[in-house]
C-alpha cells in the first residue's frame, strides 16, 4: 500500500514538469504570435502591393476565404489572403497603410473577436507588424515543443482566465499541431486549406467553446473606440478600396457566445458600413455547411470554396446596385 501511494505521489513530479515547461514555452510562443504574422503567411504581406485583391481578417478569413475563387469571379488577376490566426483586420490595414500599400480592392472580414475580442492590439502594434515583416522565422524549438501540449488547452481553462498568455500560447500550440496532423495545406496566394478533422472534430470544437468563453471576450471593452479604430483603419486605405465588410459563419453554438456577448454586433457593423459608403454583408442567402468535421469556426475547403463563390457573386450584385 505504501508503495502504491509512493508511486502515485511521484506521478505528480512529471506532470507538474510538463505543465510548467508548457507554460514556459507558451508565454515565449504567444509573445512571439503577435509580432510575426508574417512568419505564419509565408511573407504574403510583402507582396501585397502586386496585388489586385487583398483579403484581411481573422483565421475565419484565413480558412474560409478562397483568393483564387474571389478573384476569379470578381475579375481580380492577383489575389492574396492576409487573414491569419488571432490577428485584427483593424491592425492588418494599420500596417499595409504604414506600408503604404493601397491595392485596388480589399475585403474585410470581421468577427466579435477581430474587432472587440482580445485579437486587437492598440497601437504600436502595427509598427511593429512591419518591423517583424524583416525577421526570417525560426520554427524550431516550437516544432519540437508543441507535441507534448496538443491536449492541454482544455484542461487550462479555468487557469486562464488569469493567466491569458499562458492560454492563448496553449491554443496556438495546439492549432500548430492540428495543422500538421489534419494535413491541411497552405496555398502561396495565403489561403489556408482545412480539411476535416474526424475523431478529433469534437474535442476540437470543445476547445474552442471554452477559448471564446473564458479567454478570448475577457475583459470590458470600448465599443465606440473599437468602432473608431475600424472606421480610420478603413479611411487609411483610401477610396474606393474596400468592396465589403463581411462576417464568416460559425458553429451555431459560437455564434451563441459571440450574440450573448455582443448582440448588436451587426448593426454597429452596419452604421461603420454605411458611414463609408460601404456594404456589410452578415450572412449569405442559401449557405449552409457542415460543421460535424470541423472546429466549429473554421469553414472546411470545399464549404470555403462554396462560400467564396457565392461572396463574390452578392459582392458583384451589391456593385452593380452601386452609383
Amino acid at each position: 500500500m505504501r508503495l502504491s501511494i509512493f508511486n502515485s505521489r511521484w506521478l505528480i513530479w512529471p506532470i507538474l514538469a510538463l505543465f510548467l515547461t508548457g507554460a514556459a514555452a507558451a508565454e515565449v510562443y504567444y509573445r512571439d504570435l503577435h509580432l510575426k504574422p508574417q512568419e505564419r503567411k509565408k511573407d504574403v504581406f510583402a507582396l501585397a502591393g502586386a496585388k489586385d485583391l487583398l483579403i484581411v481578417g481573422d483565421s475565419r478569413a484565413d480558412a474560409g476565404l478562397v483568393p483564387s475563387v474571389l478573384g476569379s469571379v470578381l475579375g481580380a488577376a492577383d489575389a492574396a489572403n492576409l487573414a491569419s490566426e488571432g490577428v485584427s483586420p483593424i491592425n492588418q490595414l494599420e500596417a499595409l497603410a504604414l506600408l503604404g500599400e493601397h491595392p485596388h480592392q480589399i475585403i474585410v472580414a470581421v468577427s466579435p473577436a477581430s474587432i472587440y475580442g482580445n485579437f486587437y492590439i492598440a497601437p504600436p502594434y502595427a509598427q511593429k507588424m512591419v518591423a517583424a515583416r524583416k525577421r526570417k522565422a525560426d520554427r524550431t524549438p516550437r516544432q519540437v515543443l508543441k507535441a507534448p501540449f496538443k491536449a492541454t488547452e482544455g484542461v487550462l481553462s479555468e487557469f486562464a482566465k488569469n493567466h491569458l498568455y499562458v492560454a492563448g500560447g496553449f491554443k496556438t500550440l495546439r492549432a500548430a499541431l492540428f495543422t500538421d496532423g489534419y494535413g491541411e495545406v497552405r496555398h502561396e496566394d495565403g489561403w489556408l486549406q482545412v480539411n476535416p478533422l474526424g475523431e478529433r472534430a469534437a474535442f476540437a470544437r470543445l476547445v474552442n467553446v471554452q477559448a471564446y468563453s473564458n479567454l478570448i471576450f475577457k475583459g470590458t471593452v470600448d465599443l465606440s473606440a473599437r468602432d473608431s479604430a475600424l472606421g480610420a483603419a478603413l479611411d487609411g486605405m483610401g477610396k474606393p478600396v474596400c468592396l465589403v465588410l463581411v462576417r464568416l459563419p460559425c458553429a451555431p453554438n459560437l455564434r451563441a457566445i459571440e450574440d450573448q456577448h455582443f448582440p448588436d454586433f451587426d448593426g454597429r457593423m452596419e452604421a461603420v458600413a454605411a458611414a463609408r459608403s460601404m456594404t456589410y454583408i452578415a450572412a449569405l442567402q442559401g449557405f449552409s455547411a457542415d460543421w460535424s468535421e470541423s472546429d466549429g469556426s473554421h469553414l472546411l475547403a470545399p464549404a470555403a470554396e462554396d462560400y467564396s463563390k457565392r461572396l463574390g457573386a452578392q459582392i458583384l450584385r451589391v456593385l452593380k446596385k452601386s452609383p
